[in-house]
């Protein structure tokens, strides 16, 4: 994952872990199965840190949407309970 304010992180199975550009790059270098330096890396790093930021952004808008949704469906629901209640303490 990635976030122009904070950069990389990566899933370690139990939470999300910082890492550096130069972890990145030695993982874009193991991935082409040989450690090249330079202009090559550094320009699939940024096509990377670009496609990253787009995802994040567009996830942080569906959840930021999603949460809304349920602190509506929620504070509803709870207008709903404290109806029933007034009712069943009249009754």
């Amino acid at each position: 994952m990635y976030s122009k304010e904070h950069g990389f992180y990566e899933y370690d199975g139990h939470t999300w872990v910082h890492r550096p550009d130069e972890i990145i790059d030695h993982y874009i270098a193991e991935a082409l199965e040989h450690f090249i330096d330079g202009p090559f890396i550094e320009s699939i790093e940024k096509a990377l840190k670009t496609k990253c930021a787009k995802e994040f952004k567009r996830n942080e808008k569906y959840y930021t949407r999603e949460f809304k949704r349920i602190e509506t469906q929620c504070a509803r629901e709870s207008e709903r309970i404290e109806t029933y209640l007034i009712l069943f303490e009249k009754e």
